[in-house]
């Protein structure tokens, strides 16, 4: 089964600490396994080879998505909706058509967006301690 798993420190000149590879396997997780680690955060993702790609960065933040979204008349992966986020912002979430949950964490402003598809169909979870924000697909991680 995909799903992410991460941890950030939004607003913080901190790292949320942790090592990054303890949260890389979890028990509930299967297939392809692709993490990022940058200034404030870290997340692994994963996802089924015939999925679209699960986590995408480009220097600046990352973008993790477990599930399906429509783009444009397709499929898209966390790569295209990263390119939609860096022209639109956070605005460029609305209207998103599919089965999805995720998270965007720009590194530059340290902040982070965790987000789902208008009906709640893929679960995301999350928990806040000490100025860190844990985020994951399934509870038990």
């Amino acid at each position: 089964m995909g799903g992410l798993i991460g941890a950030f420190a939004p607003g913080a000149a901190r790292e949320p600490g942790g090592d990054p590879e303890s949260l890389s396997e979890p028990e509930a997780f299967r297939g392809e396994r692709s993490s990022w680690t940058g200034a404030g955060g870290f997340v692994t993702a994963y996802r089924w080879p015939w999925e679209a790609l699960a986590l995408a960065s480009d220097g600046r933040g990352a973008v993790a998505l477990h599930g399906e979204l429509f783009l444009d008349g397709g499929t898209g992966g966390a790569d295209a909706l990263l390119e939609r986020l860096r022209r639109g912002g956070p605005a460029a979430l609305r209207g998103l058509d599919g089965e999805f949950a995720g998270l965007w964490w720009d590194a530059g402003s340290r902040e982070l967006v965790l987000f789902r598809d208008p009906f709640g169909t893929r679960p995301l979870f999350f928990a806040s301690s000490g100025g860190v924000v844990g985020v994951g697909t399934e509870i038990r991680q």
